[in-house]
């Protein structure tokens, strides 16, 4: 993107995350490519609270299947950049619990929110702490007692095998969870091959 066109994308963020939701579609598109860039994602961030609530607020089921599942990829590249990581990390709580709800949606939706899940748990196992664990986990317990789609379990099933390995307090919630029992229902899947396989470690890990 030439330094022209990047201050013009950088200049419409703002308009384009208050369009209508009938036309927002669009908007959040251009917005979930923006931020992977790190003066997009900064900008966007300086939101904050209300940038958070206006994401929930399209990703529901009421907005649309299109507008849920691009709001969720948007929220996904937020994490490309390090402002993004900080907002979502200290909105996790409430954003777990909104979009483990949308665990019955779509087969698009069940995968965009699964990235997203999982993106939370690979930053929080860089942290390699355990605040933030039992939302987190407490999420995917829902998420995978759904029996959803099977690309959506395998990144669910490795977010969960992600934050199990953040240590033993963190395995014993996910015991305490029945993340254990949850995995078990994929164990028969074949197709993709890598999702009872992934089942399987996380078992593995969990009961060894």
């Amino acid at each position: 993107m030439s330094s022209q066109m990047d201050e013009v994308a950088i200049a419409a963020i703002d308009q384009l995350l208050q369009w209508p939701e009938e036309i927002v579609l669009p908007g959040l598109d251009i917005m979930r490519i923006i931020v992977r860039g790190a003066r997009g994602n900064d900008h966007l961030c300086q939101q904050g609270d209300a940038l958070v609530e206006r994401l929930k607020l399209l990703a529901r089921s009421g907005s649309g299947t299109a507008n849920c599942m691009m709001a969720l990829r948007l929220m996904s590249n937020l994490f490309s950049h390090p402002g993004g990581c900080q907002l979502l990390l200290s909105k996790r709580q409430e954003i777990l619990l909104h979009i483990s709800s949308l665990a019955d949606s779509n087969k698009g939706v069940q995968i965009a929110l699964c990235s997203l899940v999982l993106n939370f748990a690979v930053e929080l196992h860089k942290m390699t702490v355990s605040s933030g664990v039992t939302d987190l986990l407490t999420a995917l317990a829902v998420v995978l007692f759904h029996q959803i789609d099977t690309e959506a379990a395998f990144r669910a099933l490795v977010a969960a095998g992600t934050v199990a390995c953040i240590g033993e307090e963190a395995r014993a919630q996910a015991i305490s969870l029945d993340i254990h029992q949850a995995a078990s229902t994929y164990l028969s899947v074949a197709d993709p091959k890598k999702v009872g396989e992934c089942a399987r470690l996380l078992i593995d890990r969990l009961t060894a």
